[in-house]
């Protein structure tokens, strides 16, 4: 929001487009959309953060996109994770494993040798 902003201001890219934003939460997307009603008891501990984001969202600066949990690549650094998802969210980001990386003393030096590092990876 705020290199939105900045550019704009300095005239040097207009965003037509909304940015999306992935959640894992339908609750969530739900309330900031604007689908529920913020007058419920349990939305007491609403503050002004809240109707920042669902003014954001109601002006198209932003979008909320359903993802499930198990397609958001970046839960292994918000939260832990097992390591079958810890292993497959590096694996789809492009992060070898020590496995298949290999040791240390077997690799010739990375700078005489791109060829040498790429190897096949078990990503499923």
């Amino acid at each position: 929001m705020w290199l939105r902003q900045w550019s704009t201001e300095c005239q040097i890219h207009n965003f037509l487009q909304a940015i999306p934003v992935h959640k894992d939460n339908q609750s969530c997307i739900n309330t900031a959309s604007g689908n529920c009603n913020l007058n419920n008891k349990r939305m007491k501990h609403v503050n002004i953060q809240l109707h920042f984001i669902k003014e954001i969202v109601q002006s198209s600066q932003i979008k909320l996109i359903y993802t499930p949990t198990d397609r958001m690549l970046a839960d292994f650094l918000t939260k832990s994770v097992s390591k079958p998802i810890l292993t497959r969210s590096l694996c789809q980001l492009g992060v070898l494993t020590l496995e298949e990386r290999g040791d240390v003393e077997n690799q010739n030096s990375e700078f005489t040798s791109k060829s040498s590092n790429t190897q096949t990876s078990t990503c499923s």
